[in-house]
């Protein structure tokens, strides 16, 4: 029932992929994104932090957009103690991802300074959860982590009312399904869209 809705569906490459619904007020895009984890080589990571950062700079700012996916990124934590990116509610990470001496950015830190450049926020820490419906990843350890999010720009905030982990859904994975609803209502179908009416 949401198909008809859906006017644009790209992969940018084989890590970020954009999906535009059209919705009562405007667009709905949202930007899909795996992002390597910090075991990859810096270059590798820098090339896909650069890509989506570009992808956002080139979203209009009055289009409603979710960033959404597995970032293998924790909150860094000066993102905590930013209060335009996250809320009351954040979720202090047990084991912070630091950045190693001589290296670049690990994930945790690209993530917090694609927040800054494009004023982006993790709408869920304004969200009372528990600690099961914000972890994401279970290490081979067992350690539990949040690598996975739904993050909007500020001013798009309100847009999303409840994220929350599913661990109760069976993905094959160490990863558990990450669900968000947004405040939008179903634009119309296009006419060339529309199913024949048969009499």
């Amino acid at each position: 029932h949401i198909t008809p809705t859906l006017t644009d569906l790209r992969p940018h490459s084989g890590r970020i992929m954009t999906a535009t619904f059209n919705t009562a007020e405007a667009p709905l895009k949202i930007i899909a994104a795996y992002m390597p984890h910090n075991e990859h080589t810096q270059e590798i990571r820098d090339a896909a932090w650069k890509q989506l950062s570009a992808e956002l700079a080139n979203t209009n700012r009055s289009t409603p957009t979710l960033l959404v996916g597995d970032l293998n990124a924790q909150l860094h934590p000066a993102a905590i103690l930013s209060p335009e990116i996250t809320g009351q509610h954040s979720h202090t990470p047990e084991f912070n991802q630091e950045d190693p001496p001589h290296t670049g950015p690990n994930n945790s830190t690209a993530l917090f300074n694609i927040c800054k450049q494009h004023n982006y926020c993790f709408p869920q820490t304004w969200m009372t959860k528990t600690t099961a419906q914000v972890l994401t990843h279970t290490r081979p350890n067992g350690d539990k982590v949040q690598l996975d999010h739904i993050l909007c720009h500020q001013n798009w905030k309100p847009l999303v009312h409840n994220i929350s982990t599913n661990t109760g859904q069976a993905l094959n994975s160490n990863h558990y399904l990450v669900q968000a609803t947004p405040n939008v209502k179903r634009g119309t179908v296009p006419k060339s869209q529309k199913k024949p009416q048969h009499t």
